[in-house]
């Protein structure tokens, strides 16, 4: 099995009453992307929620163990302040993983594994077959 050809993963917390820089002083880290629920966006596309958002570096190869360690190298680590935003908020790590060929795998480190469950961080992956590429699906990928 070969490696991933290419990986994103993004810290994504949502809310109705997410206040962005609020959380960016819980989590001492400022985000990728946010906003409050109600911001406009593009002129025309009204939040239907808050969000906060802490994206890694895009790694060609993939290196998934390598963008969570990043993210969340940056963040407190705390375990009471984590269940406090996981049982309040909606928590993911958001992952996507492109494959240049058939048959492309990744695993996950047990310490990547540990880190969200203690946090009860759900992980998320969506795969793309051989023929995706990010930036054909950035817009769709991140919502941006």
């Amino acid at each position: 099995m070969a490696d991933m050809a290419e990986t994103i993963a993004c810290l994504r917390i949502f809310g109705d009453d997410l206040d962005p820089d609020e959380m960016t002083k819980l989590l001492g880290c400022s985000p990728t992307a946010s906003a409050r629920k109600g911001d406009v966006r593009a002129k025309k596309f009204k939040e239907r929620t808050g969000r906060w958002q802490l994206q890694a570096d895009v790694r060609v190869p993939g290196d998934l163990n390598g963008q969570l360690k990043e993210i969340f190298a940056k963040l407190v680590c705390d375990i009471d302040v984590w269940k406090r935003v996981t049982t309040h908020y909606e928590c993911d790590v958001f992952c996507g993983l492109f494959m240049s060929e058939v048959n492309e795998g990744i695993e996950l480190d047990p310490s990547i594994l540990l880190m969200l469950g203690s946090r009860g961080i759900q992980l998320g992956l969506d795969i793309y077959g051989p023929i995706a590429k990010l930036s054909d699906h950035s817009e769709e990928v991140f919502g941006a």
